[in-house]
């Protein structure tokens, strides 16, 4: 299975919106996102957001579609969304995750900050 990662694209929005769809959630942001895609056989399957705030970023809508769940595809956004994050410099991370990308983000470096009772499930934080 070769997954391509990749910045999401302006005429992309329908297809992140059916992602979130398919995965029952929505896209939910505060500020300007950043978005990268998972494309696997020319369809999007994957995706990932962020939002910068100078040295600091937000990672949210860590979404993959059910059929290829458990593929790795979820890690390798998450990796490609930190290793970019690396790269402008910015030097502390949050995410919240699910219960279904909880242990992503705690395989890739994050830290349990706080539980609640929402959508989100879990607020996370890392250094990159």
């Amino acid at each position: 299975m070769t997954v391509e990662i990749r910045a999401a694209r302006p005429g992309e929005v329908d297809g992140l919106r059916k992602i979130a769809s398919a995965t029952k959630a929505y896209l939910l942001f505060a500020g300007t996102p950043e978005f990268i895609v998972a494309v696997l056989d020319g369809r999007l399957v994957g995706m990932s957001g962020l939002v910068r705030h100078g040295e600091s970023a937000r990672i949210k809508n860590l979404f993959v579609v059910p059929e290829v769940r458990g593929k790795g595809v979820g890690s390798m956004l998450l990796q490609a969304q930190l290793a970019h994050l690396k790269r402008v410099g910015v030097k502390r991370v949050e995410a919240a995750a699910t219960d279904m990308s909880l242990r992503i983000f705690l395989a890739a470096g994050f830290t349990k900050t706080r539980s609640y009772s929402t959508s989100t499930g879990v607020r996370l934080e890392m250094t990159p």
